[in-house]
């Protein structure tokens, strides 16, 4: 067994037999891992809170090479983000950015940049507009996956964007000009793509800086959402417990996807 350090987040984690947890841990050096902490909920222990969700920390852990699940041996809490454990809205989102990443990840597949803007994003979320927030992260983890359209070329003859349609089937983008013939899809408004661009082409915490805020959240959401479900093929729990939580502002212009 080989004895790695790095630094974590916790995603998921579950009860295992009368003492331990297993946790599914999103790793700066080595993606997403699987990992059993022993005796950490025995009454001996001091650190049985450092599992919690969303909890920030630096672990030492060894690597079984025949096994997908691995031992943890030490942890310490970077950041438990007590901020976001105040506010039911922050919590909610928080489930939701951990419920992504665990989808959108493959076991043992490093990508320091997503790992980089999930910490970012938990560290900010509560400070602004949390939902505004969330849209950057989607778009960036889309982004950092490879999943989003190009935004500024028509996917079918290369030429530019200066209205924008969407296909349902392959999630791309086309111009006004190949639109027909390429099955269902929609158009998407000018100020959405504007959106998307300055998210990609600015740091996380800059979002809210976009103007018409208002005007292109809601599509911008039901576009990226629509996105990560075609792409990672399945439907998000915690989106059921936003709708309940978080009103949603009027005069806001939705993007409908099919069966939406």
């Amino acid at each position: 067994m080989t004895i790695q350090k790095t630094q974590a987040i916790v995603i998921k984690r579950s009860p295992l037999r009368e003492s331990s947890y297993l946790v599914t841990l999103y790793t700066k050096d080595f993606g997403k891992i699987r990992a059993v902490s022993k005796g950490i909920r025995s009454a001996q222990s001091g650190r049985s809170s450092h599992f919690e969700l969303f909890n920030w920390l630096e672990i030492l852990f060894y690597e079984k090479k025949r096994s997908d699940t691995f031992l943890l041996t030490e942890s310490s809490v970077v950041d438990s983000f007590p901020r976001i454990r105040k506010d039911i809205e922050c919590v909610g989102w928080a489930s939701y950015l951990l419920e992504l990443v665990d989808a959108a990840a493959e076991l043992h597949e490093p990508n320091e940049e997503l790992f980089q803007i999930l910490a970012d994003t938990l560290s900010h979320l509560g400070l602004y507009d949390s939902e505004l927030l969330v849209r950057a992260f989607e778009t960036k983890l889309l982004h950092s996956m490879g999943y989003l359209p190009d935004f500024e070329r028509c996917s079918a003859c290369n030429g530019s964007l200066t209205k924008a349609f969407f296909v349902f089937h392959d999630g791309s983008l086309v111009c006004e000009r190949c639109r027909k013939g390429i099955g269902r899809g929609r158009p998407i408004s000018q100020g959405a793509v504007k959106a998307l661009r300055f998210i990609l082409s600015h740091p996380l915490h800059k979002a809210w800086q976009l103007k018409d805020k208002g005007s292109v959240l809601s599509e911008t959401s039901s576009l990226l959402r629509y996105l990560a479900s075609m792409k990672y093929e399945r439907r998000f729990k915690t989106l059921h417990f936003l709708g309940e939580i978080v009103t949603p502002e009027k005069g806001k212009k939705s993007f409908k996807a099919p069966n939406q």
